[in-house]
């Protein structure tokens, strides 16, 4: 499992992107975005979760 930093502010929100360069043909992959504030609050946004199988 691996972690990437996105930053953004209140007023513009924040643009999140990732390519994986790590997958095997015919696995299927599961995406989720969990949001950590700096006060350490943590929330996984389940509305946003995605997947896709590697040709």
């Amino acid at each position: 499992m691996s972690f990437d930093n996105a930053r953004g502010d209140l007023l513009s929100g924040a643009t999140y992107s990732r390519t994986d360069s790590n997958v095997m043909s015919g696995n299927s992959y599961c995406y989720l975005l969990e949001e950590v504030e700096f006060d350490g609050d943590r929330q996984f946004h389940w509305n946003f979760i995605d997947s896709a199988i590697a040709e």
